[in-house]
């Protein structure tokens, strides 16, 4: 599926609807360890994440939340490794 557009209008009220905090999937945002978890440009203001992932049909706007660039880097790189290792036990099924 293709990434849904959203304008920079759209992923504002995003945040906002989080009172422009980072929604800490793993509790532990930097923002938060520096203060009440509001987005601060000194680390990159906000991303927009889908919380289900594009590949795995979450394209609907319902399905975003704001996080830090922190945050959005660890979920980016746990969801990679979880296509990883998926991959690889489905191709290791195949091989079987």
């Amino acid at each position: 599926p293709t990434r849904p557009y959203l304008s920079a209008a759209s992923k504002v009220l995003i945040a906002c609807r989080q009172q422009f905090k980072c929604s800490d999937p793993f509790n532990t945002c930097p923002c938060y360890k520096l203060g009440d978890g509001t987005f601060h440009e000194d680390l990159g203001i906000f991303e927009i994440d889908h919380i289900q992932p594009i590949h795995m049909g979450g394209v609907n706007h319902n399905n975003t939340r704001a996080v830090c660039v922190s945050c959005h880097a660890k979920l980016t790189r746990k969801m990679v490794l979880e296509r990883g290792e998926r991959e690889e036990s489905e191709s290791e099924e195949g091989e079987e």
